[in-house]
C-alpha cells in the first residue's frame, strides 16, 4: 500500500479538485490550514523532541541555501532585474513542510527532516526581509513572515508533542497510520 499512496494521493486530489475548492470557499479558506495541520500533526506524531537536534548538518544546508540564492541572483542579473528577483525567490524560499510528509513516506529520518525544516523556516524569516529589500521590490518584515508561517508550523508540533505527553498510545497509533 505505501508504494501506491503516493499517485492515489494525488489522483484523487486532482479528481476532487473542484469540489474541494468548492468547500474551501464555503468554509472561509479554512480547509487547506486544516489539511496542513492534520498532516503536519500525524507526521510529528512519530518524532519526540528529544530526536530533534541541530547539527552541523542543518547549519550546512542553511549555508549552501543562503549562498545558492546570492549565486542565483548575481548569475541570472544580466538577464534582467526580474528574472534575477524570481530565481533568488526560488532559491530562497523555505523547505516545505509537506517534504517532511513526503520524505517520511519515503523513509527518510522524519527527526533530521523536521529539525531542518523547522529551523530553515525560521532563519529564512529573518534573512527574507534584508535581502527583499536589498534586491527584491517588496518590503516585509520578519513579524509578517512569523505571523504566517509559525502558527502552520508551531501549532501542529505542539499539540503533536502534547498528545505524544497526554496519551502516547493515541500519538504512537497516530504515527504508526499516517
Amino acid at each position: 500500500m505505501r508504494t501506491i499512496s503516493m499517485p492515489i494521493g494525488m489522483v484523487v486530489g486532482a479528481l476532487l479538485c473542484y469540489p474541494i475548492n468548492t468547500f474551501d470557499e464555503w468554509c472561509g479558506g479554512l480547509t487547506t490550514p486544516l489539511f496542513i495541520f492534520s498532516m503536519l500533526f500525524c507526521t510529528f506524531c512519530r518524532v519526540s523532541i528529544r530526536q530533534m537536534k541541530p547539527t552541523k548538518l542543518h547549519l550546512w544546508l542553511m549555508v549552501v541555501q543562503v549562498a545558492i540564492t546570492v549565486v542565483v541572483y548575481m548569475a541570472l542579473l544580466p538577464l534582467g532585474k526580474t528574472v534575477a528577483q524570481g530565481g533568488m525567490i526560488c532559491a530562497l524560499a523555505p523547505m516545505a513542510m509537506g517534504a517532511v510528509v513526503i520524505a517520511g513516506m519515503l523513509g527518510a529520518n522524519i527527526a533530521t527532516m523536521a529539525t531542518h525544516c523547522l529551523i530553515c523556516n525560521f532563519v529564512i524569516a529573518f534573512i527574507a526581509p534584508p535581502m527583499l529589500s536589498a534586491w527584491g521590490n517588496g518590503t516585509c518584515t520578519v513579524v509578517e513572515i512569523l505571523m504566517r508561517v509559525a502558527p502552520l508550523l508551531i501549532s501542529p508540533f505542539v499539540v503533536a508533542q502534547l498528545c505524544r505527553w497526554l496519551t502516547p498510545k493515541a500519538a504512537r497509533w497516530i504515527g504508526s497510520h499516517t
